[in-house]
C-alpha cells in the first residue's frame, strides 16, 4: 500500500526528490530491536551491535543494508550497516537520524582528511586518512601514499556505497589513482570475495617514494603488507632515530626495513 502511495505522489510536480527519497526510506528501512538492558553500549557509543543483543529484526533482513537500532522499548538509538552473516549484526554510522547516501560519506571523509592535515606535517606524505570506527566508517581503511590512494573495505554495508567513496576521493587535488587491498580474513566473515585492483585513475608504480618528516621510503602498494606499510609506527621510527644514531642495530622481522 504504501509502495503504491509512493508511485502515486511521485507525479505529483511540488514534492522533491529529497523528499521522495525520505518516504522510500520510512518504507523500506530495516529495524532490529535490542533486549532488555543490551542498550547501554550503543548509547555510551559503542559501534557494534553483536546477534546476541538482538531481540527481534523487522523486515527482509537477508542481505546487507542500512538499518535503525532500537531498545526493546522501541526507542531510536542510532543507524548502521546490518549483516545477517556476520556475529557483528550491525556496525554503526551515526547516533543522529541523517540519510546514509553520498552526501553522508563526502562529510565524513572530508572532516577526516581536513583533521589529519591540520595536525600532519606538510613533509609527511603519507598517512592514513580513514581508520575504520575511530572515523566512524566501520569497515573503511583508507592510505595516502603520495598521489595514490589505498583502500580496505572489510565491511558488506560498506561495499554497498564503495562506488560513492571512489567518486568523492577521485575528486580529491592531486590525487594520480584509487588502488584496492580488500583481502583477508575480516573480509571472508563478512561474507566479501577479496577484491584488488585499480578503482580509479592510473594503477600504482611498482615503488612509490614516500617521506615522513625528514625520512623517505620506498613503498610497494600492490604486493607489500596491509596496504603497502605500517604507517601507524611513524612516532616510532622518529624516536628511534634519537637513541639510535650511530649504533649498530639487529633488524630482526622488521619488514621493509623501515626502523
Amino acid at each position: 500500500v504504501h509502495k503504491k502511495r509512493i508511485g502515486k505522489l511521485r507525479c505529483q510536480p511540488f514534492l522533491g526528490r529529497s523528499m521522495l527519497r525520505l518516504l522510500r526510506q520510512s518504507v523500506s528501512m530495516l529495524s532490529i530491536y535490542l533486549k532488555a538492558g543490551r542498550e547501554r553500549p550503543v548509547l555510551n557509543g559503542h559501534p557494534w551491535v553483536f546477534s546476541g543483543a538482538i531481540e527481534r529484526v523487522e523486515g527482509d533482513g537477508k542481505s546487507p543494508e542500512v538499518v535503525d537500532v532500537y531498545d526493546h522499548k522501541k526507542t531510536w538509538l542510532a543507524r548502521g550497516f546490518y549483516n545477517p552473516k556476520s556475529q557483528i549484526r550491525a556496525r554503526l554510522l551515526t547516533w543522529r537520524k541523517e540519510e546514509i547516501d553520498r552526501g553522508f560519506f563526502s562529510r565524513r571523509l572530508s572532516c577526516a582528511l581536513t583533521f589529519r592535515r591540520a595536525h600532519l606535517p606538510s613533509s609527511t606524505t603519507a598517512y592514513r586518512i580513514i581508520n575504520g570506527e575511530v572515523d566512524f566508517l566501520p569497515g573503511l581503511i583508507i592510505d595516502r601514499y603520495g598521489g595514490f590512494l589505498v583502500c580496505q573495505i572489510f565491511s558488506a554495508g560498506m561495499a554497498l556505497f564503495k562506488d560513492d567513496i571512489v567518486d568523492y576521493l577521485s575528486s580529491l587535488d592531486s590525487i594520480e589513482g584509487v588502488f584496492e587491498r580488500s583481502e583477508g580474513r575480516i573480509g571472508d566473515e563478512e561474507g566479501l570475495e577479496a577484491s584488488v585492483g585499480v578503482l580509479s585513475g592510473a594503477a600504482p608504480p611498482d615503488l612509490i617514494s614516500i617521506q615522513e618528516s625528514t625520512f623517505k621510503f620506498l613503498v610497494d602498494l600492490r604486493r607489500g603488507q596491509k596496504t603497502g606499510f605500517f604507517l601507524d609506527q611513524r612516532d616510532n621510527r622518529a624516536f628511534l632515530c634519537t637513541i639510535a644514531r650511530q649504533k649498530t642495530v639487529l633488524n630482526c622481522f622488521a619488514y621493509s626495513g623501515a626502523f
